[in-house]
């Protein structure tokens, strides 16, 4: 497996959690990436990692390091070919998904593309309109990439092959009792990466709290994440915390992958998107689906669908929403008991279809078609 790997985010927890069932199923797993962090966390699982500069910015400032990045080829070659790779599985859109192409096409390898989003990337796009037809397999991780990939890159349909997401259950799954607070204290928790992409969603989560606090007045929001919008955010939260007189939000920065459960399992409502939103679910935590891109509420019956189409992002739902918006399905959830326990069941219900043992199951069969 072949990623850019910049930061320790939703990718590369998938990547993780992909590579550890992949193992523990007695696949030989190598990880190629340039963040030597993740060397010892795929060593943990009994995954060979690889660092190398596999990723770059068209920006002016990183211009200096594509020839490493171009070197990085007869690296990779080097590595496929000591280590007898049978599969190149490439996670984009990304840098690195060039030189896995290329690499494929010199060894003559079969290559798998997994598309995690159709994020606005030009340049990226233009190559792949070009080569995803010349790929071998196509992983699409939402029925909406998929179609996109369809409509917008004219992809073939039976290249694509979607497989959602996976989460490992042992991991993730409904504690009983860990919701109770001792001073009844109601919790939110909301997990995101603190950039100029996602931060709107994450300011208009602080401001509901000025909403909550009037009719739930014993809540604490809690903030997972960091960025480059992190001390900005935290002087807004000093702000909203002085109106409200005293500390309701909380900022906790970055905090390992593998300590997320711990906060998920003690809170009692879970705020965000895509992986974090599909980890509270399988905690048996309500959640509200928000984004940049969206504001999706919480789950329903009604909704459900739509809300796993868009990758559980909240986007095709509310684009133009507001603070109050938030914090009229927090206070939904926190005051009508019945509500939220038939949240609760049903976040756990579709959280339970994507078990990472049944998603690489499906992985394994696309594999095998390649060889």
């Amino acid at each position: 497996m072949i990623l850019d790997a910049r930061s320790i985010g939703g990718v590369e927890t998938q990547v993780l959690t992909l590579s550890e069932e992949l193992a523990i199923c007695g696949h030989k797993v190598i990880v190629i990436s340039p963040n030597k962090i993740l060397e010892n966390k795929f060593s943990k699982l009994n995954v060979k990692h690889y660092t190398l500069p596999v990723s770059l910015t068209l920006e002016r400032k990183n211009i200096g390091n594509l020839p490493g990045f171009l070197f990085s080829i007869f690296r990779i070659i080097k590595v496929i070919k000591n280590e007898n790779v049978d599969v190149i599985h490439s996670h984009a859109p990304s840098s690195s998904a060039y030189l896995a192409y290329t690499v494929s096409k010199i060894l003559k390898k079969p290559l798998v593309y997994t598309i995690h989003g159709a994020h606005p990337i030009r340049f990226f796009w233009k190559f792949f309109k070009h080569v995803g037809s010349k790929c071998n397999a196509i992983i699409a991780i939402s029925e909406e990439v998929k179609d996109f990939l369809c409509s917008n890159l004219k992809i073939e349909n039976s290249k694509i092959f979607v497989i959602y997401n996976g989460i490992n259950l042992d991991k993730f799954s409904p504690m009983e009792g860990a919701d109770i607070s001792k001073d009844n204290t109601k919790k939110l928790v909301h997990v995101t990466r603190l950039d100029k992409e996602k931060v709107e969603a994450t300011l208009k989560v602080i401001n509901a709290t000025l909403e909550i606090v009037k009719e739930v007045p014993n809540i604490q929001l809690l903030i997972i994440g960091h960025g480059d919008e992190f001390e900005n955010v935290c002087k807004t939260v000093q702000e909203v915390n002085a109106k409200l007189g005293r500390k309701v939000i909380k900022m906790a920065g970055h905090i390992e992958p593998e300590k997320i459960p711990l906060y998920l399992h003690c809170s009692d409502v879970v705020i965000g998107a895509g992986r974090v939103a599909v980890e509270g679910m399988a905690c048996g935590k309500p959640v509200i689906f928000i984004s940049s891109c969206g504001f999706g509420g919480t789950l329903t019956e009604e909704n459900c669908e739509r809300i796993k189409y868009h990758n559980f992002s909240g986007r095709g739902c509310k684009s133009n929403y507001n603070s109050k918006d938030i914090a009229q399905s927090v206070i939904k959830l926190l005051k009508n008991p019945t509500f939220y326990h038939y949240s609760q069941k049903l976040s756990v219900r579709v959280a339970n279809t994507l078990d990472i043992k049944k998603i690489v199951r499906q992985l394994e069969k696309v594999y095998n078609i390649q060889t």
